[in-house]
């Protein structure tokens, strides 16, 4: 009898022991996971904008240089250089432009060939400025006379710089301007200057005259 109840009791044990472990819970599996915050770091005070300003100023040019090339054939080396360009520098003075302002800028004399006939070749390349645009017509009519190539004719304006500060400070206006009606207000901040071009375009009116067009931009950021 003790024995049969000895059983009995070791079964009722293992049963619950069974019973138990399908009923308690088990432990979740241990997993990573990744947790991304986004904060925001810019305040409104912060924002920067980059603006660019334009301007521009039509000018009328008061002087002009004159590049020219010609070229000759002699029997032997050109010791002397500057007599064939002497001859022309004089006619060109006589219309009225200064003695200083004719430059020879290149000479070369070299040998050629040609059936036998031996001979050398010189190149000449000069310079003319030219203060009063007045002579500027004079001037082209000698150099065609003499045969003499006119390379290019570049006009200018004597004050320049002080001309293109001008504009600068025009064109950084512009740029303020567009900034205050971004952020509705004057009370803004340069915070960097990029001088973004530079542009000459130039027009002849006539041998007397010719008008040039000055363009800056630059790229300014406001915070």
């Amino acid at each position: 009898m003790k024995k049969v109840c000895l059983l009995l009791l070791i079964l009722v044990v293992c049963y619950a022991s069974f019973g138990v472990a399908h009923v308690l819970p088990q432990k979740p599996i241990p997993s990573k996971k990744l947790y991304v915050y986004a904060e925001e770091t810019i305040k409104e005070d912060d924002i920067q904008v980059a603006v660019i300003g334009n301007a521009k100023k039509h000018l009328i040019a008061d002087s002009a240089v004159v590049m020219a090339y010609f070229e000759s054939t002699s029997t032997q080396f050109a010791n002397n250089k500057n007599i064939e360009f002497d001859m022309i520098k004089e006619k060109i003075i006589e219309s009225g432009v200064g003695d200083e302002d004719v430059s020879l800028d290149y000479f070369s004399s070299f040998p050629r060939q040609e059936n036998e006939q031996k001979y050398f070749k010189n190149c000449y390349s000069f310079s003319i400025y030219i203060k009063d645009l007045t002579k500027t017509g004079d001037v082209l009519n000698i150099l065609k006379s003499c045969s003499v190539q006119i390379l290019d004719v570049r006009y200018q304006v004597s004050n320049l710089k002080n001309e293109y500060d001008q504009v600068l400070d025009s064109a950084m206006e512009d740029a303020k301007t567009k900034a205050s009606q971004i952020y509705n207000t004057d009370n803004i901040e340069v915070v960097e200057v990029k001088e973004k071009s530079v542009r000459y375009s130039s027009t002849l009116l006539d041998d007397e005259q010719s008008s040039i067009d000055l363009q800056a931009q630059v790229e300014v950021v406001f915070g």
